[in-house]
């Protein structure tokens, strides 16, 4: 029963990663709950763009809506298929003046430029312990947790590195390798890299440049997948700090 006294009908799933035990999601139309309903626990992987993020202070943690702009992918690596070269791409951006439109895709290629052997600051980024969000760096506060009290939430260190993704074709410049996909590929956690010595980051970094790898990217050029003889790694759970959260979870 609505708010107004209207019958309808609500599902509500679980989802998890690495960095979330139990995070909701909540889906009110006929078409996303007939998705939902298709859903294997613990097997189904998704990825959810645009959906609506609020806090919920009954439960006192975030929550997830699934409205009209939101569109849901199941088991996205697996369906990801599409292959693109560095040219194709930076084609796509000119005819759309210029601004990449979010799109999921391949890259054979490699990793031309990663310089996590320098200032440690454009290398990890503050994110805010309830929403996952990147926070504010010089006030190191959320800006959209602000009515939640600062005594109930605090801050993480998570990567957020730049990386050139290069080809036969040409570059591709500022592309992100963030989060649980950046400690896979990088084979250490946050903890673990901040212990390790400036030569170790250099060898660390000359282990991965240059090596030809399958490259999945999503949204503008976030690097959700890369694989290569020696190295696996899939997940990325955020794609920025914005009020529409995109969520890639384990039901």
């Amino acid at each position: 029963m609505t708010s107004d006294k209207r019958k309808g009908q609500r599902c509500e799933v679980k989802l998890y990663d690495e960095t979330e035990r139990s995070f909701p999601i909540v889906c009110w139309d006929n078409e996303s709950i007939q998705l939902a309903q298709s859903w294997i626990p613990q097997e189904t992987v998704i990825f959810a763009s645009d959906v609506r993020i609020n806090f919920d202070k009954f439960r006192n943690c975030m929550t997830a809506t699934v409205i009209s702009k939101t569109i849901i992918t199941t088991n996205p690596v697996e369906a990801v298929v599409d292959v693109y070269t560095v040219e194709q791409l930076k084609e796509k951006a000119l005819q759309s003046d210029g601004k990449l439109q979010p799109l999921h895709g391949i890259i054979y290629g490699y990793i031309s430029t990663l310089d996590i052997d320098e200032n440690v600051s454009r290398v990890l980024r503050n994110r805010c312990s309830v929403c996952k969000f990147i926070v504010n760096e010089a006030s190191n506060t959320c800006t959209f947790c602000s009515d939640i009290s600062p005594e109930a939430k605090s801050t993480f260190s998570s990567f957020d590195i730049l990386v050139d993704v290069t080809d036969h074709t040409g570059t591709l410049h500022s592309c992100y390798l963030s989060d649980t996909v950046a400690e896979e590929t990088l084979g250490c956690t946050v903890h673990e890299f901040l212990m390790l010595e400036e030569n170790q980051k250099t060898a660390l970094k000359w282990q991965l440049l240059l090596e030809r790898s399958k490259i999945y990217f999503k949204d503008k050029m976030k690097v959700f997948g890369f694989s290569s003889n020696r190295h696996m790694a899939k997940m990325c759970t955020h794609t920025g700090n914005n009020a529409n959260k995109s969520v890639k979870h384990a039901v």
